[in-house]
């Protein structure tokens, strides 16, 4: 017991930094759950005796028994959600995208100055990958201009395709959108004024692949992927905040 204890509190002080650093890097709106309860299960991990006995303590009152049932009935349910929402998330970025006349939906992540960043980046080429492979499909880039950017998300987009050999023929431009439900509802208004095809490929990070599917659906399209790599170090951030953003209906 003393060995997985010192396990947990190691794993719960390397999630607290770890989740600080991304607070700072990328906001703390999402980052502050990690953070307090990598905080709070770091601290009874180190006083484990004094939580024991204060937990044990609570037992002995009705009131006690009732909120510690409660709690451990709330983080059942939790690591249930967390587990099913994973399951989810990794079965959509699996559906395999179709050949031939499709509309590809690139959506935006964050450009400083005229430069995309990684993730985006990398959601660039893995829509490249799949244009390359069918030369009749069309592509939308979809992401507006965000406050470190002196060109919107899709500008900076369609400026690398064009680069790497893409006709601009085939690239149409959304550059209103700062969300992935607007990501998706403009480009499905983009797609209804040109006659593009429905069948749509979605190019995002993995993580993010059924929360727009999702909104695909809503908007009447048929979604599929072509998820791009995400970097191993900033996975196990984004995809707690995924499932955070998922569970509270963020869009």
């Amino acid at each position: 017991m003393g060995r997985l204890r010192r396990v947990l509190t190691i794993g719960f002080i390397l999630t607290f930094l770890f989740s600080v650093t991304q607070g700072f890097l990328f906001g703390f709106g999402l980052a502050l759950p990690f953070i307090a309860a990598s905080l709070a299960g770091g601290l009874v991990c180190l006083k484990w005796d004094t939580s024991l006995r204060i937990w044990l303590g609570l037992r002995k009152h009705l009131w006690g028994r009732v909120t510690t049932n409660a709690l451990a009935v709330l983080v059942a349910a939790a690591i249930v959600a967390c587990t099913v929402i994973s399951g989810l998330m990794l079965s959509a970025m699996r559906v395999p995208p179709p050949t031939g006349d499709t509309t590809v939906i690139v959506l935006g992540a964050r450009v400083r100055g005229y430069t995309p960043s990684l993730v985006l980046q990398l959601r660039i080429e893995a829509a490249l990958a799949y244009l390359d492979a069918n030369p009749e499909a069309s592509a939308i880039l979809s992401g507006g201009l965000g406050e470190s950017a002196y060109i919107s998300e899709a500008e900076a987009m369609k400026r690398w395709l064009v680069a790497n050999g893409v006709c601009d023929s085939r690239l149409f431009l959304e550059e209103r959108s700062t969300n992935t439900h607007e990501n998706i509802m403009f480009s499905q208004a983009i797609i209804a004024e040109h006659g593009l095809s429905q069948s749509v490929v979605i190019a995002t990070d993995g993580f993010h692949m059924f929360r727009a599917h999702t909104h695909a659906r809503r908007a009447g399209l048929e979604p599929s992927s072509a998820p791009s790599r995400t970097p191993l170090r900033l996975l196990p951030f984004y995809w707690a905040r995924e499932i955070a953003a998922i569970l509270v209906g963020v869009v």
